[in-house]
């Protein structure tokens, strides 16, 4: 049995026990596809470890390749697939997994790790750029922390990387026989962040790319052109840069300017492949910005999906927030597959969700409703005077006015450019009765306990139609761009509701959330709906 393999020292929830069940179910159903459907807080960490607890070991020839530095010659088809990858979305979750579990190995992208030989450097662009020799002569000697992390987790059966380090990998490397994507419903904005290119006209200038800026009454075909010769244009100014600083002599000591240019052209390179691979496929858009830059993005992201399930005997896509699982895995490109929708533990009415009424927010009246607005969550921030919390403004623009109207009040700290988000929890943790506000915390942030007994959400959190991508879709199909507001929404509400002992109550401004409700109620998670007062 599937539960037998719970992490030894733990006991499974009667939700873990649920979903671990119905997995073994849709596992002797032979799924490739199973997709989990559990509220925040549900422990799905566990879920994960325990998926990989049960998977095979890693082939010993694989182990074999790896520890004698042998890489070139592993392929997809030279071993068996053992073990589990982890994807998630933050390298912030991927440290929560190294605290919860032992044996758990972690790997990011090459810019989060230092030269062994150069400290200003980090690995995107070590010395071995320019000495070559010394790339084999650190993994070797296992000095290089980079080539440290990417070994262990290869030879190892539980690894947790991040989407970007994933896509970083070669592709043998990426086998295993489970892949779970933690935090699932941003699955399809992780292909798109990572396969999109933003090209700033100063910037390519700077980086030795002169090329003519692109007209927004130009033709497909003729963009298309334009994308393909951008494309030389970088491979040849890279390989021209990088032969220049080996002839240099360099050695130890790559300046960062140098470092700077090969990191950017490197990163070009790599994305435009991409763009210029899938054109067609994945339906490549063009977002003028503004007159400095355009952004270049796939419309559909089917086709990049395969970057990770080709890589997996079953994948696993767990969130919280899977609103419409036959949308999502439309989106995804996914026919045959298992869903589990588990049930909910908690205590509905230790989380109770409050709708404030009169407050039809839209684009239009939102900046003439900001006072009443301030004035709404003042008052309820007054109510918890003697507690934590925490308000979700969605956008930055409304967490700069909330500032602003707020000047002096010490108990509010502030999301800003001077404030990361990170900053802005330690700040939280040590001051008595503080209050975040915040646009970016819907996501990945456990305010268990103290650290959130109420949140305020100031608006139902649709994208913003300034994406082209956003307002095609939007247009097109009105049940996307339903299913991304209410996937924020829920992740917002489950912030301060982490353990089956937590409490927290949370508040809505915005009072057309009840229609909302109502026209999408057979598609919202059950344990979601039950809180509402």
């Amino acid at each position: 049995m599937l539960l037998n393999y719970f992490e030894d020292g733990y006991h499974p929830s009667d939700t873990q026990v649920y979903i671990l069940n119905q997995i073994e179910k849709a596992l002797n159903n032979k799924k490739k596809f199973i997709i989990i459907s559990a509220p925040t807080g549900s422990g799905k960490s566990f879920i994960s470890k325990t998926i990989s607890n049960y998977s095979r070991d890693i082939d010993p020839r694989l182990i074999q390749k790896v520890n004698n530095h042998d890489y070139n010659s592993i392929t997809l088809n030279n071993f068996t697939s053992g073990g589990c990858y982890c994807l998630t979305i933050t390298k912030n979750l991927q440290d929560q997994y190294l605290k919860f579990f032992e044996y758990a190995y972690s790997f990011k992208g090459k810019s989060n790790y230092q030269c062994t030989y150069n400290e200003n450097l980090d690995c995107d662009c070590g010395s071995c750029i320019t000495v070559p020799p010394l790339k084999s002569k650190c993994i070797f000697k296992r000095a290089c922390p980079y080539y440290v992390d990417r070994d262990e987790i290869l030879i190892n059966k539980f690894s947790v990387l991040n989407y970007a380090s994933f896509f970083k990998l070669a592709k043998p490397m990426r086998k295993r026989q489970f892949i779970v994507c933690d935090e699932a419903s941003e699955l399809e904005d992780e292909l798109v962040n990572n396969f999109s290119l933003e090209l700033k006209y100063r910037e390519l200038k700077y980086f030795g790319i002169d090329i003519n800026p692109i007209s927004k009454n130009i033709s497909a075909t003729k963009f298309k052109l334009w994308i393909f010769d951008l494309e030389r244009q970088i491979n040849d100014e890279l390989n021209h840069h990088l032969n220049k600083m080996k002839n240099a002599k360099k050695e130890l000591n790559i300046t960062t300017k140098d470092a700077s240019k090969y990191k950017f052209l490197m990163n070009l390179s790599t994305v435009i492949s991409y763009v210029t691979g899938y054109w067609e496929e994945c339906d490549y858009l063009i977002d003028y910005a503004d007159d400095v830059k355009i952004n270049i993005m796939p419309t559909y992201v089917n086709p990049l999906a395969r970057y990770i399930f080709n890589y997996a005997d079953t994948v696993i896509l767990m969130s919280a927030t899977i609103i419409n699982h036959k949308k999502f895995t439309e989106i995804l490109g996914i026919d045959d597959y298992e869903y589990i929708e588990a049930p909910s533990t908690f205590d509905a009415k230790k989380a109770p969700i409050y709708i404030i009424n009169g407050n039809n927010l839209n684009y239009k009246n939102l900046d003439n409703m900001l006072p009443k607005l301030n004035k709404q969550l003042n008052d309820i921030c007054e109510f918890h005077k003697d507690v934590k919390g925490i308000i979700h403004t969605h956008t930055q623009k409304i967490a700069d006015y909330f500032k602003n109207a707020n000047f002096g009040n010490e108990r509010f700290t502030v999301r800003s450019k001077e404030l990361t988000n990170d900053e802005v929890l330690e700040i939280h943790r040590e001051k008595e009765n503080s209050v975040i506000i915040s646009p970016s915390m819907a996501f990945g942030v456990d305010l268990k306990d103290d650290l959130a007994r109420f949140q305020i959400i100031v608006k139902a959190p649709w994208l913003p139609l300034g994406s082209e991508r956003v307002k095609k879709l939007a247009k097109t199909d009105r049940d996307w761009y339903i299913m991304k507001m209410f996937n924020i929404l829920i992740q917002a509400c489950g912030r301060g509701i982490r353990t089956t002992e937590d409490w927290c109550n949370t508040y809505i401004l915005d009072s057309s959330i009840k229609q909302l409700l109502l026209d999408n109620y057979n598609i919202l998670p059950k344990y979601f709906i039950e809180r509402f007062v």
